[in-house]
């Protein structure tokens, strides 16, 4: 499944300098992002988030 997100260009400027300061795709730093944000911390979609980023890397 894909998902199309429209962002404002100064909230995508801050995720992509947070993703280069982590050193990690801006994909998983907007998706950890929406985790943090729903408080979602069930640790089966953690894992599939960790799985999902593994084939993005």
């Amino acid at each position: 499944m894909s998902l199309v997100l429209e962002l404002p260009e100064k909230l995508l400027a801050e995720l992509r300098k947070l993703s280069m300061a982590r050193d990690a795709p801006l994909e998983e730093v907007v998706l950890e992002a929406i985790f943090e944000h729903v408080n979602l911390s069930n640790p089966e979609l953690k894992v599939e988030l960790h799985l999902f980023n593994e084939r993005l890397s």
